[in-house]
């Protein structure tokens, strides 16, 4: 949907949307849920982890791990993005929780590959820690490309996401 984007002290804050728990709208065929979110067991060679399936207009697995140093993103990212639990694909979230405010991120963008970041992941990766109890109602969320901050405590309020902005190009376009 359509999102409006106020500047202010060079950085961008955006109303993001609700984030979606019911699994046919996400959508996955998981079917077990801790606290409210869709849960399973991933498996893949030496790995194995629960996880959470979150829709932001687009469907998000995001796992919670304890060392991002031992993960694989480029084996790892696409082998659950082909997972059978989601039929329209999905975004992969390894995340490190560093404390209550702070979430080291890993992304692979479902149709891209490995990402410096993802806006909608970050605010799926809140909604699910902050359900959890991973986080308080405020966290940032440190991506290779950089840092968001997420604000979100409620299920019927949209996810605010704010992060720097810098000018990276200038052009013009003529319309005919």
């Amino acid at each position: 949907g359509l999102k409006i984007g106020e500047y202010q002290d060079e950085s961008i804050s955006v109303k993001m949307g609700k984030p979606i728990f019911n699994t046919d709208l996400i959508p996955t065929k998981i079917n077990k849920f801790e606290k409210g979110i869709a849960v399973s067991e991933f498996k893949y060679k030496n790995f194995s982890s629960l996880g959470y399936a979150v829709g932001m207009g687009n469907p998000h697995l995001v796992f919670f791990i304890s060392d991002l140093d031992k993960i694989n993103i480029n084996e790892l990212g696409p082998y659950f993005e082909f997972d059978l639990l989601f039929p329209e694909k999905t975004n992969v979230h390894f995340c490190e929780i560093i404390d209550r405010n702070n979430i080291k991120v890993f992304v692979w963008e479902r149709g891209a590959g490995k990402t410096l970041a993802c806006g909608t992941g970050a605010c799926a990766i809140h909604a699910a820690a902050f359900k959890l109890g991973y986080c308080n109602n405020k966290t940032s969320i440190n991506l290779p490309g950089g840092e968001l901050s997420i604000n979100w405590s409620n299920n019927n309020e949209e996810v605010n996401m704010k992060g720097k902005a810098e000018n990276v190009f200038n052009g013009n376009y003529i319309f005919n």
